[in-house]
């Protein structure tokens, strides 16, 4: 069973408003992302999820952190619930990533 989460697109909406875009229409056509800016709403609402290659090539047009984007984001709107911690605890976390894309909601609220 799938956890009702959306840890990937509370990260693209978070690096979308660091870079200081609002307006995803606009943040979908300056970086020329691979997917159309309905698509793209609909990823950062959780409505839909990305194939491999798509997410591999969103990844790099938004160049984001590969670790942050597939082993972390990804992985955790996957991933059951109760085996998150464990599996996500394996990953390195290198430092020029932000803490709070790593911390489990349990782990976040306290």
């Amino acid at each position: 069973m799938k956890p009702d989460t959306n840890y990937l697109g509370q990260f693209l909406k978070a690096l979308r408003e660091e870079r200081g875009f609002e307006n995803i229409r606009e943040y979908v056509q300056h970086y020329n992302l691979p997917v159309g800016y309905v698509y793209y709403t609909e990823i950062e609402a959780g409505k839909k999820y990305l194939a491999l290659a798509t997410a591999r090539q969103l990844c790099e047009a938004l160049d984001a952190e590969m670790l942050a984007f597939f082993y972390v984001q990804l992985l955790k709107d996957i991933l059951p619930q109760e085996v998150q911690k464990d599996v996500l605890n394996l990953i390195p976390r290198p430092a020029r990533i932000r803490p709070v894309f790593y911390r489990l909601p349990e782990i976040a609220a306290a």
